[in-house]
């Protein structure tokens, strides 16, 4: 999900709400980022955007977001699973996915399951030498490394292409010229720690991937819905 139909599907009263939070009829609350003895804080509902007279903070849903949960990733993915639950604004119906949650899971699973082997691979000594250095020990975190081969030579069925392109894992390079009777994918989060993002059953509902080089584009990878990955600086 983009970030743009993030925000289009999720109000600012929403996020307000999930928090315990309510505005008064004039769109003013108590400010929950510093110790307000008035309301200080004023909604714009039309707009989706808060800010705050007395300690200055301001922003979107989003930002919101961001600010209770701590940082910018676990911020986001609140936004993504509020906007998840709820009607978009236009009130225009949901439209449904063509892949079954169910399959998108266990190809989710099942790469990361081959992350994971890559790492464990003695042939892995970049990402060994990156996590060694961040001191985060591979053999007790639940982690892998995407050398952004899962899907060369013959590694996935038809099926299971299909399945990782629709998932965010394998996005078509447009611009690039076929390799036979086939088309050039750009691997997600390729030279990447990947990290698995779970639902409240332990299901792997997404990805997350922390780059190892000297990346100037991106350093963080997010794969939170199926058929789009968030890359971000």
């Amino acid at each position: 999900m983009e970030i743009r139909e993030i925000k289009q599907r999720l109000s600012i009263l929403a996020v307000l709400n999930h928090y315990g939070l309510k505005p008064d009829k004039n769109g003013m609350l108590k400010c929950p980022f510093h110790a307000d003895d008035t309301a200080s804080m004023k909604i714009y509902t039309k707009t989706n955007t808060f800010n705050c007279f007395g300690c200055g903070k301001n922003g979107d849903q989003i930002e919101f977001c961001t600010l209770k949960e701590g940082n910018k990733h676990k911020g986001l993915l609140k936004a993504t699973e509020l906007s998840g639950d709820i009607q978009p604004i236009n009130n225009k119906p949901k439209q449904p996915d063509n892949q079954p949650k169910q399959s998108h899971r266990e190809i989710l699973t099942r790469i990361f399951e081959s992350f994971r082997n890559g790492l464990q691979s003695p042939i892995s000594k970049r990402p060994k030498e990156y996590l060694q250095q961040r001191n985060l020990d591979y053999t007790k975190l639940e982690m892998g490394y995407n050398s952004g081969q899962f899907h060369h030579k013959g590694k996935l069925s038809e099926a299971d292409q299909e399945a990782c392109i629709k998932a965010g894992l394998l996005i078509p390079y447009n611009g690039s010229v076929p390799h036979g009777n086939g088309t050039t994918y750009t691997p997600f989060a390729k030279d990447c720690v990947i990290f698995p993002l779970k639902d409240k059953d332990e299901n792997i509902i997404s990805l997350y991937g922390r780059s190892i080089t000297n990346n100037d584009k991106s350093k963080h990878y997010y794969c939170i819905h199926p058929g789009t990955s968030i890359f971000e600086e």
